[in-house]
């Protein structure tokens, strides 16, 4: 049960979020696949991580979230199990991909809050090409957190470009928004732990009312470490739960 018993409303904040990551069984099914064949997934990742670095340069990218890619960057290739694979949300190392359904159901503006790059999916089975899969961006950081209730480690890092120090976080087992923090976008990376996506209640319920497959929203308060109970969001405001490490 979440804290207020219905709305998702996460302790310590004075609005619900919730953190966005793929769900266990869709994570493990493509695992499973990659176990079979190590060609499947992203098959360009060098080339597309040396044009990354080179635009993060051009551009003095110093921020949590996503930079736009431009018109003519070069698009990922995607190769996806023959048998049955077509989730509207899954991962790939660094990388979200998403369906038009959960495109839809998102409704951010695109350039803005967000970006869905194209995708060359060179393989994968009928269900998956009819999912339309975009490359999901997220532009927007934002810094919620309430340090002293959050769990983390805290470390500066330093643009070997520009010599700009900033805080990053390490180790973030337990996220706490700062009390009367209302995020700007309804969805958006942590500032300074930028692999940790938030989303809102009320985003959270669109996805889940849509049928979206492939996600969870989780309770971001839970204290991830070692053996918990993790508390993740089902359609309707409702909360299931369900026991890690035991």
């Amino acid at each position: 049960m979440s804290a207020d018993g219905q709305s998702g409303r996460t302790e310590g904040s004075t609005f619900p979020l919730w953190l966005l990551e793929p769900d266990a069984s869709t994570t493990a099914v493509f695992d499973r696949s990659l176990m079979k064949d190590w060609k499947l997934g992203v098959q360009n990742g060098t080339e597309f991580g040396l044009a990354m670095s080179v635009l993060l340069r051009e551009v003095d990218h110093w921020s949590g979230g996503d930079v736009l890619l431009p018109v003519g960057f070069p698009v990922l290739r995607l190769a996806l199990p023959a048998k049955r694979f077509a989730p509207d949300f899954f991962d790939f190392g660094r990388y979200h991909f998403c369906s038009a359904r959960f495109r839809e159901a998102l409704a951010q503006r695109e350039g803005v809050a967000v970006q869905y790059a194209p995708v060359e999916l060179v393989c994968g089975h009928k269900a998956a090409r009819a999912q339309d899969y975009r490359l999901l961006r997220i532009l927007v950081s934002e810094s919620p957190l309430d340090m002293q209730q959050s769990i983390c480690r805290v470390e500066e890092i330093v643009n070997v470009v520009t010599g700009r120090r900033r805080s990053y976080l390490r180790s973030l087992n337990r996220i706490v928004a700062a009390e009367g923090f209302v995020p700007k976008s309804e969805i958006f990376r942590i500032e300074e732990a930028p692999t940790n996506v938030l989303v809102t209640d009320a985003l959270a319920e669109r996805l889940l009312q849509a049928g979206c497959t492939g996600m969870d929203f989780q309770d971001p308060t839970v204290h991830r470490s070692g053996m918990f109970v993790e508390r993740i969001r089902t359609a309707g405001g409702g909360i299931r739960e369900e026991s890690v490490g035991f």
